[in-house]
């Protein structure tokens, strides 16, 4: 019992820091510019939240719309086919752990990725696509490096280099991404 009642004192000492420390958030609007490892490119746009736990750790998250163009080929006959293209419409909501620091900024986690339009999706697909495993709800791993600059005390302008992977589809997506962002506290 005695060992119980410790352990919160010390859990709170060790966390005391982190306490102590300044705490800020931030709000702003990302502009998403990815392309794939196919060499199609995936626009998006979206609000992006930032809140810093430490001077040093915090939590990116946001919420994001993007277009993914896809390609197929529709086959008649050996000889008599058509490339056809679809856009997926994506809904993005990462969770990512934030380190800042004044040289370069890391993020690491995973991304949610809705299908909107996965049902008309399937409808253009010919017969031998429709096997495919194509699901409405993906994470995807994600992990990046950005530069914030202040240009104001509470306005920044973010540059930032993200890398991406489906783990269902495979493969991979590199995007050079900007965001805006305004301190709220």
């Amino acid at each position: 019992m005695k060992r119980q009642l410790l352990i919160l004192p010390i859990i709170l000492l060790m966390l005391s820091p982190a306490f102590g420390q300044k705490r800020s958030s931030e709000i702003g609007i990302k502009l998403i510019n990815e392309i794939e490892d196919r060499g199609t490119y995936a626009p998006g746009i979206g609000v992006q939240a930032l809140y810093m736990i430490t001077n040093h750790s915090g939590i990116e998250s946001g919420f994001y719309y993007k277009i993914n163009p896809q390609y197929y080929m529709e086959s008649y006959s050996l000889t008599n086919y058509t490339f056809k293209r679809y856009n997926e419409k994506v809904m993005q909501l990462p969770l990512l752990y934030r380190f800042e620091s004044r040289l370069v900024n890391f993020t690491a986690g995973f991304t949610l990725e809705y299908f909107i339009n996965l049902k008309e999706f399937k409808k253009t697909l010919t017969a031998t696509y429709a096997d495919e495993s194509l699901q409405r709800l993906t994470v995807v791993p994600t992990i990046s490096m950005s530069k914030s600059w202040y240009f104001s005390r509470s306005w920044c302008i973010e540059p930032e280099l993200r890398a991406s992977a489906p783990i269902p589809q495979g493969g991979i997506g590199i995007g050079i991404n900007l965001s805006l962002r305004k301190r709220i506290f």
